[in-house]
C-alpha cells in the first residue's frame, strides 16, 4: 500500500514536471518522430523479410565452410543440408558445392550410405571438371566402406566418354584395382593417353599391379616413370614419395641392397612413411652386414616413433645386433628390459588367449550393451607397442564405426531435442538472429509509444494507480542494444561456466574409468599376485561400487547434456524467461489500459480539443505497431512451421538410421568380437615369442661367455703345462750338470 501511495505521488510529480516543461508543440514533434520511427521499423522489417525469404546461397555456403574449417562439423552439416533441401537453388554452382561438402561431412561422421546417396545425386547432376572428379574420388573412398562397387562403376560409365576422359579412365581403373580385379584395372589404366596427373597416378597403380603379377622389371619402370614426371598436382609429392619407396622395396626384393638404401635415403623425414623407411633401411644394412648403420636406423626408429608397429620387433633386433657385434653387456641389458616389460603382459593375457570363445563373448556383450569405452582390445600396458599395428587399426576401425553410429544417433537426438526446444515457444523463435534485431526494434518503439502516450495522458488527466505500478515493471526491460548485449554477455558467460563444469566432470569420469581398468590389470597381473586374496576381494568390491556409481553418473551427464543444449538455444534461464515474459505482459496491460482510458476520455465533452486530436494520432501509431507485431507473428509462425517440417524429416531419417544401426549391431558385434579375440591371441603370441626370444638371447650370451671362459681356462692350463715342461727341462738340465 505504501508503494502504491509512493507511485501515486511519483505520478503527480511527473505530471507536474511534464505539464510545466513540455509545450503542446513538443508533443506534436514527438508524435511525428515516433510515426517516422514506426515507418522506418516497418521498412527495415520488409527488407529483412525479403532477405530471409530469399537468402543469399553464397553467404550460407560460406557460413558452412567457415564452421567446418573451425571444427564444428555438426552445425556445418546442417547448413549444407539446409542449402541442399531448397529446390529453388538447384542448378546454381554453390548448390552443388554445398552438396559435396554435405557428403564430405557425412563421410567424416561415418554416415557412409547417406554420403554415397548424395554423391551419386551430385554426379548425376552433370557437374563437370574438378568438382565431378572430387566427387567421384570421395565416392570411391565411401564405397570402400559400403562395398557397393557397382554403384561407382555405373556412375562412371553413365557420365561422359571414358575413353576420352583421363579422369574417368583413372577412376574406373582405381575402382577395379580396389576390388582386386587386376586385369580390368590394368586395361583401364593403360587406356589413359593424355599426359598429366591421371597418367602419373595411373602409372603408380600399374606399378603395384605389376608387382602383384611378379613382373618386377616392368613395375620398376612404371615407378621410375612416376619419379621422372614434372607434373604438379594436389598430392603429387605424396605419389612421388610412394613411388620412391616402391623402387627401394623392389631393389630390396631383388637383393640390390646398396640401391635400396640409396632410394630409402631419398624419402624425406617429413614423410608419414619415414618410420617404415627406417625399419626397412635397417634391414637393407643388415643384409650388407653394415651392422653399425642398421643399429643407427633402429635406434632412430625407436626414439622418433615409439608407437610404430615395428618398434616391438626393433627392440629385439637391437639386442640381437648388440650380441652379433660382441657387445654382450648391452645385449644382456636389452634382453632383460624386454623380459621385465613384456612378461607381466604375457602372463595377464595367457588365460584369455587360451580361451578365445570366452574373450569373444565378453567383447560381444560389451558391444551389445553399447559400452564401447570399457572394451579392452589388448591390455593398456601393451597398447603403446601395438599402437600403429595394422591389425589393431582394423579392429579399432570396426569398433569405432559401431561407436560412431551410436554417437551419430545420439547427437541427432540431441539436435532434435534442441529444435523441439526452439519451436516450443514463439519467444525462442524471436530470439533467432533473423528476428532478434527487428523484434528488439519493435519492442523499443512500442515502449517509446507507451511512454509518449502516458506523458500525453498525464498532461490532461491522471494515470490509473495500477498503470503507474506497471510502468515501473516496464522500466526493467532493456531499452537499448547496449543493454541487451550486456545481458546476453552475462547469459553466455553463465552458460559457458555450466558447460565447462560439465565437460570437466565428464573428463574426470573418463579418467576414473581409465584408472579402474589399469588397477584391474594390475590386480590380475604378476604384481597383484603379491596381495592377499582377502585384500584383492576387498579392492574388487570397491572397484565394482565405483563402476556402478560411474554408470549412474553417465546417465546424469546425459540429462545435463540435454539441459545444457536446451539452454544454449533458448539463450535465457527458465527463471529469466519467466520474468521477461511477466514484464512483457505488463507492457501489454499498460497499452490496453491506455487505449481503454482514451476511449473514455474521447467521450468526455470537457476534454481539450488539442488532446482530443492527439489521441487518434497515438491510436494510429499503436494500430501500426499492432500491424507490425502481426507481421512478426506471421513470420515467426512460418519459421516455426518450417522447423517443424524439417524436424519431422530429421526424425524419420534418425529413426531409419537407428533401425539400421540396431539391426546390424548384433551381426557386426559378432564379427568385431571374433576379430578382437583373435587379435588378443595374436598379441599374446607376439609378446610370448618376444619374451622367449629374449630369454634365449640371454641363454645364448651365457653359453658364449661360458665357452669363452672354458677357452680361457684351457689356454691357461695349456700355458701352465708349457711352463711346467720348461721348468722340468730346466730341472733335468740342472741335475745333469750337478752330476746327479
Amino acid at each position: 500500500m505504501k508503494i502504491r501511495k509512493f507511485l501515486m505521488i511519483l505520478g503527480i510529480s511527473l505530471f507536474s514536471t511534464v505539464a510545466n516543461a513540455t509545450p503542446r508543440e513538443e508533443f506534436e514533434t514527438r508524435v511525428d518522430e515516433l510515426s517516422l520511427h514506426v515507418v522506418e521499423v516497418s521498412s527495415n522489417f520488409q527488407m529483412q523479410r525479403q532477405s530471409v525469404k530469399s537468402p543469399d546461397i553464397h553467404a550460407r555456403l560460406n557460413e558452412g565452410i567457415v564452421l567446418r574449417a573451425s571444427g564444428d562439423y555438426e552445425r556445418a552439416s546442417y547448413i549444407f543440408m539446409d542449402i541442399v533441401s531448397r529446390d529453388r537453388w538447384k542448378g546454381e554452382p554453390a548448390y552443388y558445392t554445398a552438396q559435396y561438402y554435405l557428403a564430405l561431412s557425412l563421410y567424416d561422421r561415418s554416415y557412409y550410405r547417406l554420403a554415397e546417396t548424395h554423391l551419386v545425386t551430385l554426379i548425376d547432376s552433370h557437374v563437370q571438371g574438378n568438382e565431378r572428379n572430387e566427387a567421384i574420388s570421395l565416392l570411391i573412398k565411401t564405397v570402400q566402406h559400403t562395398e557397393n562397387w557397382d554403384v561407382v562403376i555405373d556412375v562412371i560409365q553413365r557420365h561422359g566418354n571414358i575413353a576420352s576422359d583421363p579422369a574417368l579412365q583413372y577412376a574406373l581403373g582405381r575402382t577395379f584395382f580396389l576390388q582386386g580385379r587386376d586385369e580390368e584395372a590394368l586395361s583401364a589404366l593403360q587406356g589413359i593417353r593424355e599426359a598429366g596427373q591421371w597418367q602419373v597416378k595411373g602409372d603408380y597403380i600399374q606399378g603395384v599391379l605389376y608387382i602383384r603379377s611378379k613382373d618386377y622389371e616392368t613395375a620398376d619402370q612404371k615407378f621410375k616413370q612416376v619419379l621422372s614426371s614434372q607434373e604438379k598436382f594436389r598430392g603429387s609429392d605424396e605419389v612421388a614419395i610412394l613411388a620412391t619407396l616402391a623402387v627401394a622395396r623392389l631393389a630390396y626384393e631383388l637383393q640390390k641392397w646398396g640401391e635400396a638404401v640409396d632410394y630409402y635415403q631419398k624419402v624425406p623425414e617429413s614423410s608419414p612413411y619415414f618410420g617404415d623407411v627406417l625399419y626397412e633401411m635397417g634391414w637393407a644394412n643388415i643384409r650388407q652386414e653394415n651392422y653399425s648403420a642398421a643399429k643407427q636406423n633402429f635406434q632412430l626408429l625407436m626414439m622418433s616413433y615409439p608407437k610404430h608397429r615395428r618398434t616391438l620387433d626393433t627392440k629385439h633386433f637391437l639386442a640381437d645386433l648388440e650380441r652379433e657385434v660382441g657387445h654382450y653387456d648391452e645385449a644382456m641389458a636389452s634382453y632383460q628390459q624386454i623380459v621385465g616389460t613384456y612378461e607381466p603382459i604375457m602372463t595377464r593375457m595367457e588365460a584369455d588367449a587360451k580361451n578365445t570363445e570366452q574373450r569373444r563373448q565378453y567383447i560381444e556383450s560389451q558391444i551389445e550393451k553399447g559400452e564401447f569405452d570399457s572394451i579392452e582390445i589388448i591390455p593398456e600396458e601393451a597398447r603403446e607397442s601395438f599402437a600403429e599395428d595394422e591389425k589393431l587399426k582394423r579392429v579399432q576401425q570396426v569398433l569405432s564405426g559401431l561407436e560412431q553410429s551410436d554417437v551419430n544417433t545420439t547427437d541427432s537426438e540431441i539436435i532434435i531435442r534442441e529444435i523441439e526446444s526452439i519451436i516450443s515457444s514463439p519467444e525462442n523463435i524471436r530470439a533467432l538472429p533473423e528476428f532478434r534485431k527487428f523484434s528488439n526494434s519493435l519492442l523499443d518503439v512500442e515502449i517509446e509509444a507507451i511512454m509518449l502516450g502516458i506523458d500525453l495522458t498525464r498532461a490532461y488527466s491522471k494515470v490509473d494507480e495500477d498503470m503507474e505500478e506497471s510502468i515501473v515493471q516496464i522500466a526493467y526491460l532493456p531499452r537499448s542494444q547496449q543493454e541487451r548485449d550486456i545481458l546476453a554477455m552475462h547469459q553466455v558467460d553463465a552458460l559457458n561456466a555450466r558447460s565447462s563444469k560439465y565437460h570437466r566432470l565428464k573428463l574426470e569420469a573418463e579418467n576414473t574409468r581409465y584408472k579402474i581398468r589399469v588397477i584391474r590389470g594390475w590386480l590380475n597381473g604378476t604384481t597383484g599376485s603379491k596381495i592377499s586374496l582377502e585384500e584383492r576381494e576387498k579392492l574388487n568390491v570397491t572397484l565394482d561400487t565405483l563402476e556402478f556409481r560411474l554408470a549412474a553418473l553417465k546417465e546424469d551427464q546425459a540429462n545435463i547434456e540435454g539441459r545444457v543444449s536446451a539452454l544454449r538455444l533458448m539463450g535465457l534461464e527458465g527463471a529469466s524467461n519467466a520474468d521477461r515474459s511477466a514484464r512483457l505482459s505488463q507492457l501489454n496491460y499498460v497499452r490496453s489500459a491506455l487505449l481503454l482510458q482514451w476511449m473514455r476520455d474521447e467521450s468526455d465533452m470537457s476534454l481539450d480539443a488539442y488532446y482530443r486530436s492527439m489521441i487518434p494520432k497515438l491510436r494510429e501509431i499503436f494500430d501500426n505497431i499492432s500491424g507490425l507485431q502481426g507481421e512478426l507473428d506471421l513470420a515467426v509462425s512460418e519459421k516455426t512451421e518450417d522447423f517443424r517440417v524439417r524436424l519431422e524429416r530429421e526424425k524419420v531419417a534418425v529413426e531409419s538410421e537407428k533401425t539400421r544401426y540396431l539391426s546390424t549391431r548384433t551381426e557386426v558385434g559378432k564379427t568385431a568380437g571374433d576379430i578382437a579375440a583373435n587379435f588378443w591371441t595374436y598379441v599374446y603370441e607376439r609378446v610370448r615369442d618376444l619374451v622367449m626370444d629374449a630369454d634365449l638371447g640371454m641363454v645364448d650370451i651365457a653359453w658364449i661367455r661360458k665357452d669363452e671362459r672354458s677357452r680361457e681356462l684351457s689356454n691357461t692350463i695349456e700355458e701352465r703345462k708349457k711352463e711346467r715342461d720348461v721348468l722340468e727341462q730346466d730341472f733335468q738340465q740342472y741335475l745333469k750338470e750337478s752330476g746327479q
